[in-house]
């Protein structure tokens, strides 16, 4: 039976795959690991800051577009790096990461309860090993492997 974590890694990867439709049914496990990928570089405190200041500050829109680019950026980087400069893997990239990042950072700003859990699923993936010998939420493998383009 799955914890509690794998039940929330589980929802926000349904929850992104809905939020983008189409694509991110043809590219499903391709979008998966972004996922997973995008947490492992979410910079909660920066954006946790930017939640307890949009009210108060209308530029805090600008400020959540330039932190997103740059995980936009960095899960780029290491995805390219992990699956190949293939064309098909980079236009999979380049097709989707961004509406994945776009699609956390709603989840996020939501509410209250997504962001604790958001927080619970960053936690999981951001470990180095596996607890109590549960298997890695990402399926084991350290970062997802290629995808099956």
């Amino acid at each position: 039976m799955p914890d509690a974590i794998d039940v929330h890694c589980d929802q926000l990867r349904a929850a992104v795959r809905e939020r983008i439709g189409e694509h991110a049914d043809t590219f499903r496990h391709s979008v998966d690991v972004m996922v997973d990928e995008a947490m492992r570089y979410w910079p909660e405190k920066e954006f946790a800051r930017i939640a307890r200041t949009v009210e108060e500050n209308r530029s805090s829109g600008a400020e959540a577009i330039g932190v997103m680019a740059v995980v936009v950026a960095k899960c780029r980087e290491n995805l390219e790096a992990r699956w190949g400069a293939e064309p098909a893997h980079v236009h999979a990239i380049g097709l989707l990461m961004e509406p994945v990042v776009i699609q956390l950072a709603n989840i996020w700003f939501s509410t209250n309860e997504a962001r604790i859990a958001m927080r619970e699923v960053i936690a999981r993936l951001r470990s180095p090993l596996p607890k109590n010998g549960q298997k890695r939420v990402d399926g084991g493998s350290k970062g997802g492997g290629k995808p099956p383009l």
